[in-house]
């Protein structure tokens, strides 16, 4: 019978599978995916091979876990910028700084990671619901600044910011792009 570290069972699950998913995202971003393997990760975390499968039926269901905390912790950090800013403009901001000083910060290496692995449908579906979720203020956000059409005008700004991401992964300087993608929504969206 293994030994509970915590105070009861439940908890104890919790704690290692967050250890499995923290050693996932370590081993991927210095191996890449294919390091991520069941025996790999609960060898680093004192765990049978055999014992990973109680917490993720596959690697590739790891791999999505990962990538599902990842787009969530992107969330959290993007709200907590945008969140207090003034509407508006500000917030637009807000919203184009933080999400570009994350990429230069290195939050976007799990995504440039799992680029090309080959995910089942409902492991994509499960992260792209989550996925979703990064850009679903930016509709609110151009409402508060008065454009035309907000819908649109988000994914048109999203791509944007996703050219300033390529940009800074390509090791462009975070501030210059961050100033140029918002020099372009102040002429474009004006």
């Amino acid at each position: 019978m293994p030994r509970i570290t915590a105070p009861s069972v439940v908890e104890h699950r919790a704690i290692q599978r967050e250890a499995l998913i923290l050693e996932a995202s370590r081993i991927l971003l210095a191996d890449g995916t294919a390091a991520v393997t069941p025996a790999a990760v609960g060898k680093a975390v004192g765990l049978a091979r055999s014992s990973v499968y109680e917490y993720f039926p596959s690697s590739g269901d790891l791999l999505a876990e990962v990538a599902v905390r990842a787009i969530i912790d992107w969330t959290n950090e993007l709200g907590e910028a945008i969140d207090p800013a003034e509407p508006g403009w500000p917030r637009l901001e807000a919203y184009v700084r933080a999400s570009l000083s994350m990429v230069a910060e290195g939050k976007h290496e799990i995504a440039n990671r799992l680029e090309g692995f080959v995910f089942t449908a409902s492991q994509v579906q499960r992260f792209m619901e989550h996925h979703d979720e990064i850009s679903s203020p930016l509709p609110r956000i151009l409402s508060e600044i008065g454009t035309a059409q907000p819908a649109l005008d988000s994914s048109l700004v999203q791509g944007i910011v996703d050219a300033g991401t390529r940009c800074i992964s390509e090791g462009q300087d975070v501030t210059v792009v961050s100033d140029r993608v918002l020099a372009l929504l102040r002429r474009g969206l004006a």
